[in-house]
């Protein structure tokens, strides 16, 4: 299939570039294992053929984070969510953009291809957001539908898309909207793009603080800050203790009454 012209003004400037190794045990399992396209919590479906599978430049990689390691110690990826259950959403990270393509059953496994880390790129806007420029783009899975169709793919691949971080956390359970913003920072977007329209973007890792994240950090100070207080008063109420607990006596000391007595006698 023909790919999609991709239009870079900037030529991929100050770009960071690495050699990555495809994940294949996860290709596997999607395809031939547990998670194949009749198990009921997968989304979208294994079909299509082995090109749902492959890597195309200027897809979005992902990783499982709790994957097995493989012996090499490198990192492996994948671009595509089919055959993916509900359950492993969870564990997405982000990784990086594809540089070249990958075709598992016909490319070199050891050689691996090229993924960019840093710097600036341009994207195809696969989501159904709107991307305007300063917005913090985090890499999403399309839930409930696919992703928006980009040539040079086929239609029943559903690729990890682009999306702006706070229509990314719409409907997100708290810990979802942690696992975002700490794993699926991809960077910040420099142009506008309407869905099926490519944009600038300069991609650099970040941690986002989330709204829960920030309710719990305002709990903590507030509890410290009353900690703080009971504590001063609690010294305060020990100091009036002590005081209250002294003996106060308003007679003559026996010095004063030594006194009286004498003047007392010289007079008779």
């Amino acid at each position: 299939m023909a790919k999609r012209r991709r239009v870079k003004p900037y030529a991929r400037p100050t770009s960071f570039d690495s050699n990555v190794l495809y994940d294949i045990r996860q290709y596997q399992l999607n395809k031939y294992g547990s998670m194949a396209s009749d198990t009921r919590d997968v989304e979208h479906k294994v079909s299509g053929g082995d090109e749902i599978f492959h890597v195309v430049e200027g897809e979005i990689l992902m990783r499982k984070k709790t994957s097995p390691y493989y012996s090499n110690g490198n990192l492996h990826c994948f671009s595509h969510v089919n055959g993916l259950s509900t359950r492993e959403y969870k564990d997405m990270e982000y990784v990086g953009v594809a540089v070249t393509g990958f075709a598992p059953e016909r490319e070199v496994y050891e050689q691996g291809f090229v993924a960019n880390f840093g710097g600036l790129n341009t994207l195809y806007n696969n989501s159904s957001s709107t991307i305007k420029p300063g917005d913090l783009i985090v890499a999403a899975i399309p839930l409930g539908q696919s992703s928006e169709y980009q040539e040079g793919v086929p239609r029943a691949k559903c690729q990890f898309v682009p999306m702006p971080f706070k229509d990314a956390i719409v409907n997100c359970t708290p810990y979802e909207e942690i696992t975002i913003a700490t794993s699926r920072i991809m960077g910040t977007a420099l142009s506008y793009a309407r869905p099926k329209h490519t944009f600038d973007i300069i991609l650099h890792k970040a941690v986002v603080m989330t709204g829960i994240e920030k309710l719990t950090e305002v709990a903590l100070k507030e509890r410290a800050l009353a900690k703080t207080e009971k504590n001063d008063d609690d010294d305060l109420g020990d100091d009036m203790m002590l005081m209250s607990e002294k003996e106060v006596s308003f007679a003559p000391s026996k010095a004063a009454k030594k006194k009286v007595v004498k003047k007392s006698a010289k007079k008779n």
